[in-house]
């Protein structure tokens, strides 16, 4: 079925035609939500049906459109999801992007407790997370030791030249890496909160 197929089928007052459109996106999407799950079947069950409810939410506006593919959609909504879920087990926050000195973005993933942070609606945790969620290895890793000393106070604050030993490349190098990382890690911010819904979640 296509994506158009399963729409319309999902929408149709025919049962037998609902419940198969829902098997074919459950085939087609099930895989993808076990790993945002940590392949925890119950888990994964309950995003899926979370995903579907907010699906069948949209699906009652009539100016709602979908623009990218449903498979994308469908999976993209149940991290949204998944994140909130962690969020409201967890009581997690992040660093206070004030406390950085010189400006410098922090790593927006990065969690601390134990209270959090009051001005931040769930979007903006969840695409934080995300983000982090999807920045690349060498990039958390900078990150995290440039600026873990906001979240362990018992951490000494990194210097650049200790990091250079590290990381074996110049202070230069070392910069432009972490300046072309927080630039990676915002725009990948920016886009998924240009995707996130606060009715889906």
């Amino acid at each position: 079925m296509t994506d158009n197929q399963i729409l319309e089928g999902l929408k149709s007052d025919d049962e037998k035609l609902r419940n198969q459109a829902g098997k074919v996106l459950k085939k087609q999407t099930f895989a993808q939500i076990l790993i945002t799950a940590e392949n925890k079947r119950e888990i994964a069950q309950e995003l899926f049906t979370e995903s579907y409810l907010a699906l069948m939410l949209q699906l009652q506006k009539e100016d709602w459109q979908l623009k990218s593919s449903l498979v994308a959609w469908f999976c993209q909504t149940a991290r949204f999801i998944f994140w909130k879920m962690r969020r409201t087990a967890r009581k997690t926050g992040w660093v206070d992007w004030g406390k950085i000195e010189n400006s410098e973005l922090p790593p927006n993933g990065l969690e601390i407790n134990p209270e959090n942070d009051p001005n931040t609606d769930d979007c903006d945790f969840i695409c934080r997370q995300m983000a982090w969620e999807d920045l690349g290895k060498e990039c958390k890793k900078l990150l995290f030791e440039k600026y873990q000393y906001i979240i362990d106070a018992q951490k000494p604050k990194s210097t650049w030249r200790d990091l250079m030993q590290m990381f074996g490349i110049s202070e230069n190098a070392l910069k432009k890496r972490a300046f072309d990382c927080r630039e990676k890690l915002q725009k990948l911010f920016e886009n998924f909160k240009k995707q996130c819904n606060p009715q889906m979640i």
